[in-house]
C-alpha cells in the first residue's frame, strides 16, 4: 500500500509516521517537512526540504532533468541505487540543474534539497525524458495519449467541484503553486489545457 511506503519513510523528512492521513499528509493538514519553514506569501520553503514525489508506483525507473531557481544539495534518499549527475548552479541567474537517474523497477521516489544556506528553492520542476521547459505543461504525452481515448474527461472529483468555495476564475490556485491542496486545489488552466490539447470535451 501506498501509505505503508510513507509511514515507513516519512520521518526522515521530518514527518510524524503515526499522523499520515489517505493523503498522504501529516495529521493537523502540516507539511511533511516539519524541519523547514515557509514563506508566508508563496508558501515556498525558506529552508531545506524532502518531498516524495511519486510512491507505490508501477516502474518510476528513467531519467529526470530537474531545474530550480535557487541551490541545495540533491539527493534520492532512501533509495542507495538511484543517482544524481550533472548537477550544476548558475549563480547569475540562481538556476540549480540536475539529472537524477532513477533505476528501474524502482517504485518510489523522494527527493532531499540541503544546505540552501536559509534561502530554499522555488520553482522546481522535475520533466520526464522527452519534455523541456520550452513546452510549459505539466502535463505528460503519455497522460494525453492515455486520455485522448475518451470522449469525455470528467475532472469534477480532481477538482472537488461539490462543496468548492472558488467561484471566480481569481480564486483559483495559481498553476505555479508550490502544492495542490487544502485551500488551494488544483488550477483550472489545466482543465482547458488538457481538453484542448486532445480536443476532448471536459466536465466540472
Amino acid at each position: 500500500m501506498a501509505l505503508d511506503w510513507i509511514k515507513k519513510n516519512i520521518a526522515g523528512f521530518g514527518g510524524n509516521p503515526e499522523q499520515i492521513t489517505v493523503g498522504g499528509e501529516s495529521a493537523g493538514d502540516k507539511h511533511l517537512d516539519g524541519n523547514t519553514t515557509f514563506d508566508p506569501i508563496t508558501e515556498w520553503s525558506i529552508g531545506d526540504i524532502g518531498t516524495v514525489v511519486a510512491e507505490e508506483s508501477g516502474d518510476f525507473g528513467g531519467t529526470y532533468v530537474l531545474h530550480a531557481k535557487g541551490n541545495a544539495q540533491i539527493s534520492t534518499d532512501f533509495d542507495q541505487h538511484s543517482y544524481i549527475t550533472n548537477q550544476s548552479y548558475d549563480a547569475f541567474t540562481s538556476t540549480l540543474t540536475a539529472v537524477i537517474n532513477i533505476i528501474q523497477n524502482t517504485i518510489g521516489l523522494m527527493l532531499s534539497f540541503r544546505n540552501t544556506n536559509g534561502y530554499g528553492l522555488q520553482d522546481i520542476v522535475l520533466l520526464q525524458s522527452g519534455h523541456d521547459l520550452t513546452s510549459k505543461s505539466n502535463i505528460t504525452n503519455l497522460l494525453l495519449a492515455h486520455l485522448s481515448r475518451f470522449s469525455l474527461i470528467c475532472f469534477t472529483d480532481w477538482i472537488s467541484t461539490n462543496g468548492n468555495a472558488e467561484t471566480n476564475w481569481n480564486q483559483t490556485t495559481p498553476i505555479n503553486w508550490p502544492y495542490y491542496r487544502g485551500l488551494h486545489h488544483k488550477p483550472w488552466e489545466i482543465i482547458s489545457f488538457v481538453a484542448n490539447s486532445i480536443n476532448k470535451l471536459a466536465n466540472v
